[in-house]
């Protein structure tokens, strides 16, 4: 019984400096040491240097996303909706920049960035089906920098985007085509190169002041103007949802009434 003990206790010790000498007292050790600690000045470091990828050859790689209802596109990034993909997702441009590429991890959100500064010769572009893997709500803002003016965030299309509603913050000079419902135009600049068709399109304006917009590209069956802090006539996410659960309940009694029907009949 005493050795029963001893060999219980002794390994409970064990655990217990093995516990300490190599997690707890490492961890003391790195926040005693602070802004001092050789790891956190290498992170540093890293940070004040650009990784340089002017000089590489350009590769491609091919990688995997789900489920996507928001892009955004950083600075050094031109994505490109193509309608020619599955659910594939191609990334070009030089092996170092590919290699510190990181995706958000919010699901859903699908914005590529560097994880740390890169000094590039041009933009690394990124083609995705966003039709393949989306549901019936799409949001696409280019994030814009201050005092920034290269490489700035390019998004294109070459081929519709096809959403029930589609909602565009900040533009970029690149054509975009369009086959929506519903349509929400939150910047106005470069709001000139959507092409396409929707059943309702709300622009937002500065002012009521602003003239309004002509799209000579863009042809829209109902045109809503409507002005930051005003509640606009495109619907509200939770009342898109909404709209859309009562949309498929209803598809789905017609489809069990129209089987009900084929069943009496026969």
């Amino acid at each position: 019984m005493k050795i029963s003990a001893l060999l219980y206790f002794g390994a409970f010790a064990a655990m217990f400096a093995v516990d300490y000498l190599f997690g707890f007292r490492p961890e003391a050790s790195f926040y005693e040491a602070g802004a001092e600690h050789p790891q956190v000045v290498e992170f540093i470091d890293g940070l004040d240097k650009p990784v340089d990828a002017t000089a590489e050859k350009t590769v491609e790689r091919r990688f995997s996303e789900g489920f996507i209802s928001r892009v955004d596109v950083n600075a050094g990034f031109r994505i490109i909706h193509d309608t020619g993909l599955g659910k594939e997702v191609i990334a070009r441009g030089p092996a170092t920049a590919l290699d510190l590429i990181s995706l958000s991890q919010q699901e859903g959100h699908f914005e590529p960035a560097f994880k740390q500064p890169v000094r590039l010769q041009e933009l690394v572009e990124i083609r995705v089906n966003l039709n393949r893997h989306g549901s019936g709500r799409m949001r696409i803002n280019c994030i814009l920098e201050d005092r920034r003016t290269a490489l700035l965030p390019v998004f294109a299309t070459e081929g519709p985007l096809k959403f029930h509603f589609l909602e565009l913050v900040n533009l970029s000079p690149g054509r975009i085509e369009v086959d929506a419902r519903d349509l929400l135009l939150r910047n106005r600049k470069y709001a000139n190169k959507v092409t396409g068709s929707v059943e309702r399109l709300e622009v937002l304006y500065d002012s009521p002041s602003v003239p309004d917009m002509e799209f000579s590209q863009l042809n829209a069956k109902e045109k809503i103007r409507s002005n930051y802090g005003a509640s606009g006539a495109v619907p509200s996410e939770d009342e898109f949802d909404k709209n859309e659960a009562n949309r498929i309940i209803d598809s789905l009694q017609n489809v069990i009434q129209t089987m009900q029907h084929d069943t009496v009949s026969q």
